[in-house]
């Protein structure tokens, strides 16, 4: 049985670095599969350029600008219609700051989150649901709300939440310093050569969760 199970785990490591190499090969394979997944990425105006970029349709792009987690309960009716197999929330610049949410510090926005995780959870109990990471700002960023400072500390304690919780995390940090070129004049929004190097590394997770069902794809 213990020669079994190490001839499946070196298959399915096998089955999951043909599947990153792919990804990375091929960009245009990630808008395909995110389609043929019914991929919903959903957060804030950095979000929207999945769709305003002509990456992602819109009605798979559930963001706006000043959105913060606090609008994701409106969403619940649609997103079981949608009932999508990959659901990434990529919130948290709005959040940190905005006075009109139900939180007053991190830890009353770490509690709100996992009341959504859990909503989302019993909603939509076959769809592999990630909370991403918040994207920093740099120092222009900063230069309109310090408070944006706080991201790496957000961050921190909200990644340690979801693995207490079991809930599934992103952190795409590095990520994004690896772009840093890629931050608009105003240190906040990303240009659109992140969002193909922002939608693997989504992908190429939910490779590593899922690679078993997904067998004859890549």
């Amino acid at each position: 049985a213990d020669f079994e199970n190490k001839m499946h785990e070196a298959d399915r490591q096998k089955m999951i670095e043909t599947a990153e190499e792919e990804i990375y090969e091929d960009p245009d394979l990630v808008w395909s599969y995110f389609g043929n997944i019914n991929a919903v990425v959903m957060g804030d105006s950095r979000v929207l350029g999945f769709s305003a970029f002509g990456y992602m349709d819109e009605n798979r792009v559930l963001a706006e600008g000043g959105a913060t987690i606090a609008d994701i309960p409106s969403y619940y009716d649609l997103l079981q219609m949608i009932n999508p197999q990959l659901l990434v929330l990529s919130y948290g610049i709005n959040d940190i700051n905005a006075d009109w949410v139900p939180w007053s510090d991190l830890d009353g926005y770490v509690e709100y989150l996992n009341g959504v995780m859990a909503d989302l959870t019993e909603l939509l109990p076959y769809t592999y649901i990630y909370v991403q990471s918040i994207i920093p700002v740099n120092e222009i960023g900063l230069e309109t709300s310090p408070s944006w400072g706080q991201i790496p500390w957000w961050n921190e304690v909200i990644m340690e939440d979801c693995r207490e919780m079991g809930w599934r995390y992103i952190d795409i940090t590095d990520l994004v310093y690896d772009y840093w070129w890629c931050l608009e004049v105003d240190g906040v929004h990303m240009q659109t050569f992140f969002y193909t190097p922002w939608a693997q590394a989504i992908l190429v997770r939910y490779v590593n969760d899922n690679i078993e069902n997904m067998e004859g794809y890549f």
